[in-house]
Parts: C-alpha cells; sequence; structure tokens
C-alpha cells in the first residue's frame, strides 16, 4: 500500500474512557453538548437540592414550635396580654398583661386577684422578735392583699411571701424591684401546694423606699416566660395610706366527685385511684407500716409548744390541727418514717379550700416519729 507524501500524519488520540456515572466517554458531552441525559443529570440535581432544603425547612418549623411551646403557658392558660392601662410603666414587656387595682387575671394554671392594702411606716405585731415592725428611715411598707385559686389540672404552689425567689415582686416608680420582706402583715401570703381548685389568700408586704407614684405588683409564675400580670396603684408621699380589702367569700370545698359515687368521702379533693379512705380512729396497711390516726383537736395555741417557750401561738386567720397516729412495723425489713417534720413528712393535711400543708415547727408533745423500727415494733 502507497501512502501520499503530502499528507500529515494525524496525531495519536488519546483512549476515550467512560465516565463512571454514564454509558458515555469523558469528554462525549464535549463533543455533543445537545445530548438530551446531560440535561436529565442536571435536573437531578435540582430536585436533591429542593429535597433536602423542604428537609431543613421542615425541622426548623419543628424545632420554633417547640421553643414556643416551652415559652408559653401549658398549664391552665394566660389572659391575653393587654397593654395601655398604664402607659408610663417602666420595663412594659410584651406578654404583660395590666390590670387595675382589685381586678383579677389567669396565668400558669392561677387565677389570681390582688388589691392595695396599706402603705406605712410601721405593722403591728409583724416584727421579727414580735412588738411592731419599723421600716428603716425613708422606707416605708407597702401591703397587697392575693387571693389565688389553682385553676391549672395539675397540682402547685407558689412561694408567696418569701424573701427568696417570690413569684410576686413590686417595681417601683424609679425602677427598683423588691422582693417581700422579711417582716409581714399577718395572715401572710402563701399557699403550700395546692390541688386544682384549691384557694389561698393573705398579705404581701414589701419594704420600699419612700417614693411618691405608681407602684406595680408583678406576678411571674413561670420561669421560662416572660409573661407577667401587672396591677398598678398610685401611692402618695403621705406618712401613710389605706387600701380596700378584698370582699370576704365563703370558703367553699372543692369537689372532686358527687355523692353517691361509693367512696367514704366522695367530695375529697385531689382523689386518686389508688388512695384508701378510712373513718377517723380507724386503721389500714400501707407500705410495710400499719397506721392508725385519729383526730385529736384544733385551737389557736398549744401549751409549751413554742420554739422559745412558751405557748405556741398560731398566726391570726390560722389555727392548729393535730391528729395523734400510732403505728407498728409490719414489713419484712426494718424501717423509719420522718413524721412530725415540715420537710419531706410522710404525714400531710389537705384543707378544705385544696392546700396540702406540712407538720409545723410547734407541735404538741410527744411529737410523732419514728426512727429506725425493726419488724414487729
Amino acid at each position: 500500500m502507497r501512502t501520499d507524501p503530502t499528507s500529515t500524519p494525524a496525531p495519536p488520540t488519546q483512549t476515550e474512557v467512560a465516565s463512571p456515572d454514564t454509558d458515555q466517554p469523558a469528554n462525549y458531552y464535549e463533543k455533543n453538548p445537545s445530548d438530551p441525559t446531560k440535561k436529565k443529570k442536571g435536573s437531578k440535581f435540582k430536585v436533591g437540592c429542593l429535597v433536602s432544603f423542604a428537609v431543613v425547612a421542615v425541622i426548623g418549623i419543628i424545632i420554633a414550635g417547640a421553643v414556643a411551646f416551652l415559652l408559653t403557658d401549658s398549664d391552665g392558660g394566660s389572659s391575653q396580654p393587654l397593654l395601655g392601662l398604664y402607659p408610663n410603666r417602666p420595663d412594659t414587656q410584651d406578654k404583660d398583661t395590666e390590670i387595675r387595682d382589685g381586678g383579677n387575671g389567669k396565668l400558669g394554671g392561677w387565677e389570681v386577684t390582688a388589691v392595695f392594702n396599706a402603705a406605712a411606716s410601721s405593722i403591728p405585731d409583724a416584727g421579727i422578735l414580735g412588738g411592731p415592725a419599723i421600716a428603716v428611715d425613708g422606707n416605708r411598707f407597702v401591703i397587697f392583699e392575693v387571693n389565688v385559686k389553682r385553676v391549672g389540672d395539675s397540682s402547685g404552689s407558689l412561694l408567696g411571701q418569701n424573701p427568696f425567689g417570690s413569684e410576686f415582686r413590686l417595681l417601683a416608680p424609679g425602677g427598683q424591684i423588691a422582693d417581700p420582706g422579711l417582716e409581714a402583715k399577718s395572715p401572710e401570703f402563701t399557699t403550700g401546694d395546692m390541688v386544682s381548685g384549691g384557694q389561698a389568700s393573705g398579705y404581701l408586704t414589701y419594704e420600699t423606699p419612700l417614693s411618691p407614684g405608681m407602684h406595680y405588683l408583678l406576678f411571674k409564675p413561670e420561669p421560662f416566660s416572660s409573661a407577667r400580670l401587672v396591677w398598678g396603684i398610685e401611692i402618695s408621699d403621705s406618712e401613710s395610706q389605706t387600701g380596700r380589702s378584698l370582699p370576704k367569700s365563703v370558703t367553699a370545698p372543692v369537689v372532686a366527685a358527687e355523692p353517691g359515687s361509693g367512696r367514704l368521702y366522695p367530695t375529697r379533693p385531689d382523689a386518686q385511684n389508688k388512695d384508701i379512705e378510712i373513718e377517723d380512729g380507724g386503721s389500714d396497711k400501707l407500705g410495710g407500716w400499719e397506721v392508725t390516726a385519729v383526730f385529736h383537736t384544733a385551737g389557736n395555741s398549744i401549751p409549751d409548744a413554742g420554739i422559745l417557750g412558751g405557748p405556741a401561738v398560731a398566726e391570726d386567720g390560722n389555727r392548729f390541727v393535730i391528729f395523734e397516729v400510732n403505728v407498728k412495723r409490719i414489713g419484712d425489713s426494718s424501717g423509719s418514717l420522718l413524721g412530725q417534720n415540715p420537710f419531706g413528712s410522710e404525714f400531710r393535711l389537705l384543707t378544705p379550700r385544696g392546700q396540702v400543708v406540712d407538720p409545723g415547727l410547734e407541735a404538741k408533745s410527744p411529737e410523732f416519729t419514728t426512727g429506725d423500727m425493726v419488724s414487729g415494733a
């Protein structure tokens, strides 16, 4: 075979290797840019991006919803935020609900009514060591009367007249925020544990610098929510000022069941399926113990039971309720009961208004306690 001496030999070609993603050579799409299979590959990429974006968006919505749930009232609802009643109030927040003095509102499973009671430089019989409580020079006591009702589905409690972490604080005209003081008008407001439907009332007392103008009572029961109820009252620069009192309401028992339910105490609040109801003076067995309890007395004082000696005297509006208890250890192992102990006792008192009360520091002797007890003792 003869070759043309004038022709230029063709350069050697590279071996065309197939692309790992297609059946075409690696440089095929450079030579064939209009091939529809290239467009299909790009469409798949776009669809993948859209799907990824949608997944991220859904996750973001779920997270936002969870955060919103945690920051809203999930127990009993809250009043709709209402602003504008006190237009010059400092520290205004979006979730505040402003209420007129003497009005009520709902928040965090509580229905709260508050009314300004008094502003004074002294409170009779309210001193820590007895006698009157006297405000520091330049200060005075600002007192509110409060009534609360538990409207949440579960039980709850409020610290009330407590200088450390109370849900109720006072905002003064100068922007200072005061906690309840150690010295307070009786009966002091506190709830203890309270079942749904329970009620409690009492006084909140604050010692604050004498400053005429608007004072605001703030109620914030939820630590992870900024929602608050706000009551306002204008206090003058006079030495003392008297407000008003809440209407005296008849204490109504918290109804838990209708009569005829077959229970011994059909209207008892906070009834639970595993409760065993026993007549006064009767006994029964539970948790390795056989327990007998009988009501002893209810009174305003207990002789020789005061912490510092002398009689124990109940606060105004309160009284001592006393039971006599006998227990026998019937479990296979030894055990103990705290008894007359304010911190974690196995015995608690449920009142007609739904309050759950622990044993007090002042008690009739001999106080009930077991120490360690072996079986049969």
